[in-house]
């Protein structure tokens, strides 16, 4: 599916290299297509955990390059899942240095089973590598 964003045209594909959602750029560099099913970068990865352990979704997105990784959960213990995320963050980003415009953005919401009628309930955190912790987006 191709997406026009401003002058780029983004394309992007569902269940890409165990990612639910990955896209690129195929409008700024005329080879960045994805032969041999690989595109040459990506420019957003997405997860989406519907299950218990949000973490192994997180390890993903910190083992693949895009500027702007996303984490879409529902856990149970936020504040623990918040810490645990900037410690093993900063544990490869110390081992395997990324770049300062790196973008991580973590949607916490409350599980639908748990709303009881009182409507959609999130909050996100987001991290810039030049920050180095994930601050609460109020």
């Amino acid at each position: 599916m191709i997406y026009q964003l401003g002058n780029s045209e983004l394309e992007c594909k569902r269940e890409f290299f165990g990612f639910d959602l990955c896209a690129w750029d195929n409008g700024r560099f005329y080879d960045n297509k994805p032969q041999y099913d690989k595109p040459l970068y990506l420019s957003v990865t997405i997860e989406h955990e519907n299950g218990p352990n949000p973490e192994e979704e997180f390890w993903k997105l910190l083992h693949w390059y895009s500027p702007l990784k996303v984490l879409i959960s529902y856990p149970s213990h936020v504040n623990t899942m918040i810490e645990h995320f900037n410690r093993i963050r900063k544990e490869v980003c110390s081992f395997h240095s990324r770049s300062p415009e790196d973008q991580y953005l973590i949607i916490f919401g409350t599980h639908p089973d748990q709303l009881h009628g009182i409507g959609v309930q999130w909050r996100g955190w987001l991290c810039v590598m030049a920050d180095d912790v994930f601050n609460e987006i109020r």
